[in-house]
């Protein structure tokens, strides 16, 4: 994204303040990797930011 990870925490801080987002701890299960059109929703969504 080229954005710098200091920024990047800092938007996410303010998110999460005001309530856009929300953040847990992850399930604990048996390890599988995360489906890839997710993935891709969220980076389309931190590039729309």
């Amino acid at each position: 994204m080229g954005l710098p990870v200091s920024i990047v925490r800092i938007l996410l801080a303010d998110l999460l303040a005001a309530g856009r987002i929300s953040a847990r701890h992850p399930r604990v299960t048996t390890y599988r990797l995360p489906d890839p059109d997710i993935l891709e929703q969220v980076l389309v969504g931190l590039r729309n930011l």
